[in-house]
């Protein structure tokens, strides 16, 4: 997994629909954008969070994918797409009580 001449490759596929049908191998992130937006022209990046759902991209910022899975802990709808952050825990990655010191930082 990582970055090549090609782009970001995930070597062992995806584990989100609609590429975990395409069974083991390479998984080009470069599929998902252009799935989302055949038109898309943006730099190609990680970490994205995709919806499965709407087969769209949520955000590709981390920032903003850190508070959106602290505040969408408990959703299902919500995926990243190569499990990197596995089981969050119930007060999330962003917690309310921090949010004025984190955003100060």
């Amino acid at each position: 997994d990582g970055q090549s001449g090609a782009g970001w490759v995930f070597l062992n596929g995806a584990s989100c629909s609609p590429w975990k049908e395409s069974g083991d191998g390479p998984f080009w992130l470069y599929e998902a954008y252009q799935l989302a937006d055949p038109l898309c022209t943006t730099s190609i990046s990680v970490p994205m969070l995709w919806d499965t759902a709407t087969q769209q991209i949520v955000s590709n910022d981390s920032w903003e994918i850190m508070k959106l899975m602290s505040d969408d802990a408990g959703k299902t709808d919500l995926f990243v797409c190569n499990d990197a952050l596995g089981v969050i825990a119930s007060e999330g990655l962003f917690p309310e009580e921090m949010t004025n010191d984190i955003e100060k930082m």
